[in-house]
């Protein structure tokens, strides 16, 4: 099982750099009722588990925006995607 925990200050920008200023924002929206550094409830909060499986998939927010900031990193294949289970 896999556990997200929210970041320190409830601020995304503090788990990637190379997250984009649309995806830190997107995150903290969906995910930003937990307590830092505790996990977050995706069991019961659809939105956050929504973000963070776009995010980790598409390399975009679930509005379509690009999740990061450099160009180096491209979606994910099917074979890299992380799986939840």
């Amino acid at each position: 099982m896999s556990h997200f925990l929210q970041p320190a200050d409830r601020d995304w920008a503090n788990v990637g750099l190379h997250f984009t200023p649309e995806a830190t924002a997107a995150l903290a929206t969906a995910c930003g009722d937990a307590e830092p550094n505790t996990a977050l409830r995706t069991s019961t909060n659809a939105a956050c588990a929504d973000e963070l499986i776009s995010v980790a998939d598409s390399a975009e927010t679930t509005t379509g925006k690009p999740a990061f900031a450099i160009s180096t990193i491209a979606a994910p294949t099917p074979a890299t995607r992380l799986s939840f289970s």
